[in-house]
């Protein structure tokens, strides 16, 4: 097609083209920037929430680890003195024991009053030391205690009182069992 229109006209329509193309062009990158700017608005909304959602994650282990280190320093504390009972469990008398020696050392023959024990491992071995006193109301009585207690427990001593009476005792007895022999 030719184009018969005159240079002033033809310098016009170009020029209305190019405005046509810079609004074109101008309207693109408008919608573009304003497509980019609610992109760029809706990351940071999801990058927000996923980082809030990752800090309460974070403190809820942060807590969690918190009561767990609380929970392991209570459980070190009750096996340390689990342990020391186990020990002291390990190095005392078993009482029940003696208890029941005494009693059957004592059979009717004579009353039990107090009884006190004392471990004593200065020497390298374990020695607990028992002292008891109480009531016989015969000598022949406290020498079938004395028999009875010596068949049974170490280094049995009366108190010299103890002896000088025939009716009516009251005595005081000490003698030891070996710790490590339980």
């Amino acid at each position: 097609m030719i184009n018969l229109l005159p240079p002033d006209q033809k310098a016009e329509v170009f020029n209305e083209k190019k405005e046509r193309i810079v609004i074109t062009l101008m309207f693109f990158l408008v919608l573009f920037l304003l497509f980019a700017s609610i992109t760029i608005y809706i990351a940071r909304y999801y990058s927000l929430n996923a980082l809030s959602e990752k800090e309460a994650d974070f403190a809820s282990k942060k807590a969690d680890f918190v009561e767990v280190t609380e929970k392991k320093d209570d459980i070190a504390t009750l096996n340390q003195k689990v342990s020391q009972l186990d020990d002291f469990k390990d190095n005392s008398v078993n009482l029940y024991e003696v208890f029941l020696d005494v009693n059957e050392s004592m059979k009717g023959t004579a009353r039990l009053d107090s009884l006190e024990y004392r471990r004593d491992g200065s020497g390298g071995d374990v020695v607990y030391e028992i002292t008891l006193s109480g009531y016989s109301p015969s000598w022949e009585n406290l020498v079938h205690l004395e028999e009875e207690l010596e068949d049974k427990f170490s280094n049995v001593n009366f108190s010299s009182d103890s002896w000088t009476q025939t009716k009516d005792i009251n005595f005081f007895v000490k003698f030891e069992k070996d710790g490590n022999n339980d």
